[in-house]
């Protein structure tokens, strides 16, 4: 009785142990399937909602509703966050229109270019023409424009010459400089300040011979025929004719092309004017771009170093410091001709350059008294990279010494907030874009009537 009693009490355990043991395996297999959907929640509302698609499409087209299966049974979960879920789902099952990747941002060009030689060999004994100048800067733009492909600048660089008659001169340093540019990964833009002819009355005539082209007749005592070869451009021209009027000689027949020419005139011109012109330059080349750096530079000077780089920094700086023609040397400790550079922030600072410099000499000593008259210092590089040759030449007429520079120099305080930027009056004659440079032709007018001595 007693082992048939004890029998039946493990009967029913087991039955009982084995209960337990389905309950538990139904909890998990429970258990099991809810977190198998919400692991590929994201799967079964993508397919829910190309379902939905497809059932607004055809079901009802044009309303524009999507039908999405959403999860309720997850932890944590809100209406809020599902919605959320559900609209960037639908934004990034959209298919992309008319989008097109946006370019990598470029990287800063380097403060020291890889590219650089170091010292250059100048030379001006071979020809120079502008064609061989062209087909060596491939990458320059019309108007003597060039930015690096690869890079980005810190500075956008103007560069400025006065200038006047120096048409040789200016394919050499073409011939030099735009390569020294590139290398340097400058972004920059040249400019030639022409000063304009003034214009004498002597009577002339005119004949149209094509639609570019005109004969003007002056009518002279002496006559001197210039040759056609030499007439291919205005600038060729403005040389040829002003050796004949220099030399007391007349023009009787001339080519001109592209040049107004008043009425009752013949071509003359006017005393020089560099630092003037150095103020149009900067005017004229802000209306074709936005440069934040301005180099100014005389037409006769090529850096014999190319680690010279043409860009402006924290003070004035002063690139021209050795020079050829004077033992390569600083020639005084107040020196800042030839070739220099201001930001656009120091140049507006000393009120540009001075206007009232007519000839030769002294306004590079003014700016330099500007400079340190406003608390800034004159920045140079090293002597053995500042060195610089010059293009020989004779001293230009009309460019004669001023005789009144020493005392402009030592008033410098009292004339330099009303003489300057702020005061400057010209005239734009012709803007040309040419594929190495842009000249500017202007008329900056004439000297004032010079005191009578005694």
């Amino acid at each position: 009785m007693t082992r048939l009693m004890l029998g039946r009490t493990l009967e029913r355990i087991c039955k009982g142990v084995l209960l337990l043991c389905l309950l538990h395996f139904l909890i998990m297999m429970i258990l099991y399937f809810d977190v198998y959907t919400q692991r590929f929640d994201l799967f079964s509302r993508f397919n829910n909602g190309r379902n939905g698609s497809r059932n607004n499409v055809s079901g009802a087209a044009g309303s524009g509703h999507h039908f999405y299966y959403y999860n309720l049974s997850r932890p944590n979960a809100t209406l809020a966050s599902y919605m959320a879920t559900g609209e960037q789902l639908m934004q990034s099952t959209q298919p992309e229109t008319n989008q097109t990747p946006s370019p990598k941002p470029l990287p800063p060009c380097p403060e020291n270019p890889p590219g650089l030689v170091g010292r250059l060999l100048i030379e001006f004994s071979s020809q120079m023409t502008m064609e061989r100048v062209q087909k060596e800067n491939p990458n320059v733009t019309d108007g003597g424009r060039y930015t690096p492909p690869d890079c980005r600048p810190r500075w956008k660089v103007a560069i400025i010459i006065p200038f006047r008659h120096r048409e040789n001169h200016l394919k050499y340093w073409l011939h030099y400089l735009h390569p020294i540019l590139r290398r340097q990964r400058i972004d920059y833009g040249i400019y030639i300040i022409n000063q304009n002819f003034v214009f004498t009355h002597v009577p002339f005539y005119t004949e149209k011979v094509s639609s570019h082209w005109m004969v003007f007749h002056y009518v002279t005592s002496q006559q001197t025929l210039l040759d056609a070869s030499e007439m291919r451009n205005e600038v060729l021209f403005q040389s040829a004719a002003e050796q004949h009027v220099i030399t007391g000689c007349c023009v009787d027949v001339a080519l001109i092309c592209g040049y107004r020419l008043h009425k009752g005139g013949m071509l003359g011109e006017d005393t020089f004017n560099r630092a003037k012109l150095l103020n149009v330059g900067y005017t004229e080349a802000l209306k074709d771009a936005e440069y934040d750096c301005f180099i100014f530079s005389d037409v006769d000077l090529i850096p014999m170093d190319d680690r010279n780089l043409y860009h402006c920094y924290d003070q004035p700086r002063h690139f021209a410091i050795a020079m050829d023609k004077f033992g390569f040397r600083l020639p005084y400790a107040g020196y800042f001709g030839g070739v220099s550079g201001l930001s656009k922030k120091q140049f507006l600072k000393i009120n540009g350059f001075p206007n009232e410099y007519w000839g030769w000499g002294g306004e590079d000593d003014d700016i330099y008294n500007r400079i340190t008259l406003n608390g800034m210092k004159v920045s140079r590089p090293d002597v053995r990279i500042g060195r610089y040759r010059m293009i020989k030449h004779e001293r230009d007429k009309h460019n004669e010494p001023n005789p009144q520079r020493f005392n402009k120099i030592q008033n410098t305080k009292n004339t330099m907030k009303k003489d300057g930027i702020s005061s400057l009056t010209y005239r734009v004659v012709q803007v040309k874009r040419y594929p190495l440079y842009t000249n500017i032709s202007v008329e900056i007018g004439k000297p004032p009537p010079r005191p009578i001595k005694g």
